[in-house]
C-alpha cells in the first residue's frame, strides 16, 4: 500500500519563505479558528528552540483545489491551487514564528493583535536560560533585546552594536556574553521543524483520519476543524451560515463579552443539536457516511441533510441573545465566569428544546431553568472530565424529553437529585469561589467592604477590573508573618476559597497586611458603616459573626459552612 504521508523538516527560513504573501506555498484553510496565543506562549515556543527543544510538528496537506484559505497571520485570501498546501495542524506556531522573525501584528476577529517579545543577551550569565524571553508592551527592558528587530535584521554585528551602544558601561565578560547569544539567537533561523506533508492523491476524508490517528489524543476543537473541513467540500453553504453565525454573534453588544462563539463552538452546537452527539470523531465518521467500521450507502448524504435542516435552528442570533440573556441573569456575566465551554454550549442545545418541541413555556421559565442548569454545571464540575460523553449524554436524556415543558421538569428534577439539603449543609469544599462570585452578581451584592461597588463591576465596567478584583480577607503576609494565627503553615494555606472576596482597590490598600481586627476597625470608621449595615454586608458576604476576631482557621471552617447558603439563595431564585 502507498504511503500516504511523509515525515520532512524544514528550517525556520524555509518556512518564511513558503509563508511568504508574495509567493504563498503554505496557507491556512479559511474555516481554521484565528490566531489565539498569547505572549506567554510565543515565549515559550521561543525559549523552547532557543534551548534546542523539539516545538512539535507541522501538518500540511497537499489537497485538491476548492478549500478556500488565507496567508498565516492575515485575513489576506490565498489562491488555493496545486501549488499551495493546506495547513492542517500548526497555525499557532506558524504565526508565532512570522511575529519572531518578521515583527508583523497578526488579524485577529477583534482587530490587530501585536505581540512583542524581548531576549535578555546576558543570559548565560544570568544563570536562568530558561527565563531568557518574556513579553514586553512599550519597550524592551535595560539591558534586553526586542527578538524580532534582532531576528529581521539577519546581521549580528548590527546588532550587537545597536545592543553595545544602548548598553555603553557593559564589562568585556558581558560585551562576551551578549555576542554570543545574540548570534545564538539568530541561528534559529537554521532551526528545523517537523512536518507530516499528506500527499495529493489523499482526498479529505483520508487526510481527516490521518489527522486523528496522529493527534489520538487532539481535542474536540481539533474534531471541529475537520468536520468543518469536510463541509468545506461538501457544502459550503453550510459552512458559510456556520461562519456567519459566529462572527455576528461575537458582535452582539454587551452580551460578546459573555462567551463569542467561534466556529467549532457553532458546530457543536448544530451536531449537539442534530445528532445528540459532541462534535468529535463519532460525528466525523457519520459525515463520512461511516457507521462503524462500513461505509453506507447514501449515509453521508442524509447526515448533511439533518444538518442542513436544523442550521438556521441553531444559528438563530435572537435564540441567541436570549440564551445569553439567561446566562447573565444567572449571573455569569463574563467569559471569564465560564468555567466549561462544553457545559455552556450543551446548555444552548438544551435551550433550544425547550424552545420547538411542543408544548413551549414561557420566555421567562426557559431562561431561568437554563441559567439554573447553567449553574449547576459549574457548581457540581459536571464537564471538567469526559466532556464528549457527557455532551452526549444530556443532549439524548433531554431530547428523550417528548415537550418544553418536560425539559424544563428533568431540569429541575436532575438538579433535585444532586442537590439534596445534606448537600447544602455540607461545608463549602475546595476552590469554587467562581461560583460564590457568581451568585454575588446575580443577587445584585456589593462588594466587601463597599457601598458603591457592585461584585458585577470587575467584569462589566470599562476598567472595573482594575478596580474590584479577587483579594486574601486574611492577608497572606499576615499570616506568614503571625504564626499564632493559625494552626496550617504551609504557605498555600490562605490562598483557599473561603478567604477569597471582590473587594475594591482602595479598601484594599486599607486591608494591606493588616490583621483583620486592626483594618475593620479602619474601614467601618473610614466608611461610616452603622451596626445594621455592617451585619448586613457580613451576612451577604456569608462571613460569619465576629470573624475578625477568629483565628484563620476558625474563620474558614465557619465561612466554609455559611457560603453554600449563599450559593442556594441563588438557585432558589432561578426556581
Amino acid at each position: 500500500m502507498d504511503a500516504k504521508y511523509q515525515n520532512r523538516a524544514y528550517t525556520v527560513n524555509q518556512i518564511l519563505v513558503y509563508l511568504s504573501e508574495g509567493n504563498t506555498q503554505w496557507a491556512i484553510p479559511r474555516l481554521q479558528r484565528p490566531f489565539v496565543w498569547n505572549g506567554g506562549k510565543v515565549c515559550d515556543l521561543i525559549s523552547s528552540m532557543f534551548l534546542g527543544y523539539p516545538v512539535g510538528s507541522i501538518m500540511t496537506w497537499k489537497a485538491q483545489g476548492g478549500v478556500r484559505a488565507r496567508a498565516v497571520g492575515s485575513s489576506k485570501a490565498v489562491a488555493h491551487n496545486d501549488l499551495t498546501d493546506l495547513v492542517l495542524d500548526g497555525q499557532q506556531r506558524l504565526t508565532s514564528l512570522k511575529v519572531l522573525f518578521e515583527g508583523i501584528s497578526i488579524e485577529t476577529n477583534s482587530g490587530l493583535k501585536t505581540i512583542k517579545i524581548q531576549f535578555n543577551p546576558l543570559v548565560h550569565l544570568s544563570g536562568s536560560p530558561d527565563k531568557a524571553f518574556k513579553e514586553y508592551k512599550t519597550k524592551p527592558s535595560p539591558k534586553w533585546v526586542d527578538v524580532a528587530v534582532v531576528l529581521s535584521s539577519k546581521d549580528p554585528i548590527s546588532s550587537y552594536n545597536a545592543y553595545l551602544t544602548a548598553n555603553p558601561k557593559l564589562s568585556d565578560e558581558e560585551k562576551s556574553a551578549a555576542a554570543s547569544a545574540i548570534n545564538e539567537l539568530l541561528r534559529l533561523r537554521e532551526y528545523q521543524v517537523a512536518c507530516v506533508e499528506v500527499s495529493e492523491d489523499v482526498d479529505v476524508d483520508n487526510a481527516a483520519e490521518i489527522f486523528y490517528r496522529i493527534n489520538s489524543k487532539g481535542t474536540v476543537l481539533k474534531g471541529s476543524d475537520f468536520i468543518l473541513t469536510l463541509l468545506e467540500v461538501g457544502d459550503q453553504a453550510l459552512r458559510d451560515k456556520i461562519t456567519d453565525f459566529s462572527r455576528y454573534a461575537a458582535k452582539i453588544d454587551v452580551l460578546k463579552d459573555v462567551y463569542a462563539p467561534e466556529n467549532g463552538d457553532t458546530l457543536a452546537a448544530l451536531v449537539g443539536y442534530s445528532f445528540r452527539q459532541s462534535a468529535g470523531k463519532r460525528v466525523y465518521d457519520l459525515l463520512r457516511g461511516r457507521e462503524g467500521r462500513n461505509f453506507v450507502p447514501g449515509l453521508k448524504e442524509k447526515n448533511f441533510e439533518t444538518l442542513k435542516s436544523n442550521v438556521d435552528v441553531v444559528c438563530d442570533l435572537k435564540v441567541w441573545r436570549e440564551f445569553l440573556s439567561a446566562i447573565m441573569g444567572a449571573g455569569i456575566c463574563h467569559r471569564n465566569l465560564v468555567t466549561s465551554d462544553a457545559a455552556l454550549i450543551s446548555s444552548y442545545v438544551i435551550y433550544l428544546m425547550m424552545c420547538h418541541k411542543d408544548k413551549p413555556v414561557s420566555k421567562e421559565q426557559r431562561q431561568k431553568a437554563i441559567g439554573r442548569w447553567l449553574l449547576f454545571c459549574t457548581l457540581t464540575s459536571r464537564y471538567t472530565s469526559h466532556t464528549d460523553t457527557q455532551t452526549a449524554e444530556d443532549c439524548k436524556t433531554f431530547d428523550a424529553a417528548a415537550t418544553s415543558s418536560a425539559v424544563l421538569e428533568l431540569i429541575n428534577t436532575t438538579i433535585d437529585k444532586v442537590l439534596t439539603d445534606s448537600f447544602w449543609e455540607a461545608p463549602f469544599a475546595g476552590n469554587r469561589e467562581t461560583i460564590m462570585t457568581i451568585a454575588l452578581i446575580q443577587q445584585g451584592q456589593k462588594t466587601l467592604f463597599s457601598k458603591v461597588h457592585k461584585v458585577s463591576d470587575q467584569y462589566l465596567q470599562s476598567g472595573g477590573s482594575m478596580e474590584v478584583q479577587i483579594h486574601h480577607i486574611f492577608p497572606q503576609n499576615y499570616l506568614l508573618t503571625h504564626p499564632e494565627a493559625a494552626k496550617r503553615r504551609d504557605e498555600d494555606a490562605s490562598d483557599v476559597g473561603p478567604n477569597k472576596a471582590s473587594i475594591d482597590a482602595a479598601a484594599n490598600r486599607m486591608i494591606s497586611d493588616k490583621s483583620p481586627a486592626e483594618y475593620v476597625a479602619l474601614i467601618k470608621e473610614d466608611r461610616k458603616y452603622s451596626d445594621e449595615e455592617w451585619d448586613a454586608m457580613c451576612a451577604a458576604n456569608a462571613l460569619p459573626k465576629d470573624w475578625h476576631l477568629m483565628d484563620f482557621d476558625d474563620f474558614v471552617d465557619a465561612r466554609a459552612k455559611l457560603i453554600p447558603k449563599v450559593i442556594k439563595k441563588t438557585f432558589d431564585q432561578l426556581r
